[in-house]
């Protein structure tokens, strides 16, 4: 069953679609994100029952009316008028997820024992690129512990071609 994050998600992307506006939202949705990190009690008081729905819907639009797709400002106040605007940020993960599975991306963070040059990082992108026959947004990470190698960590896969890796599969081998 789907949680009602997803599920406003899900609405939020097929108007966005609808009108050709996916990536303005989803631009609008991390701005937000940024914004509700930065200032916490802004949230809470947004998503409080003290405050009325009028009160909520002026602090949106006088905080966000002029920088905002109009879908995206009747979202917040969707959220906010209802008292879950706690779910924004599992809805934003949502959006963003829907908006890279529609436009073919994947994102992958590439493990390595070093910092890669950004012609290496350039490299590993192609090669990713063409194994997975998808645009690949990559974040690069050190880890000393893989001992070399490297492994690239997908949504919901993972290529091990670590030092560390292969020398327990070759322990497992031998005592096995």
């Amino acid at each position: 069953m789907k949680n009602t994050a997803q599920s406003y998600a899900e609405a939020l992307f097929e108007l966005s679609r609808e009108e050709k506006s996916e990536k303005e939202i989803l631009n609008d949705l991390s701005f937000v994100s940024s914004i509700f990190k930065e200032n916490g009690e802004y949230l809470k008081l947004l998503n409080s029952y003290a405050v009325t729905k009028d009160e909520k819907d002026k602090m949106i639009n006088d905080a966000f009316g002029s920088g905002l797709n109009k879908y995206s400002l009747n979202f917040l106040k969707l959220l906010s008028s209802k008292n879950i605007l706690h779910l924004f940020f599992d809805c934003e993960k949502e959006f963003a997820r829907l908006y890279r599975k529609s436009n073919n991306i994947e994102c992958a963070t590439v493990v390595s024992v070093i910092d890669l040059s950004e012609a290496q990082k350039e490299k590993c992108i192609e090669k990713l690129e063409n194994m997975s026959h998808r645009k690949i947004i990559a974040s690069f990470v050190t880890d000393p512990g893989i001992l070399g190698g490297m492994i690239v960590r997908f949504e919901n896969s993972q290529l091990d071609m670590s030092v560390k890796s292969r020398l327990e599969d070759m322990k497992k081998h031998i005592f096995s």
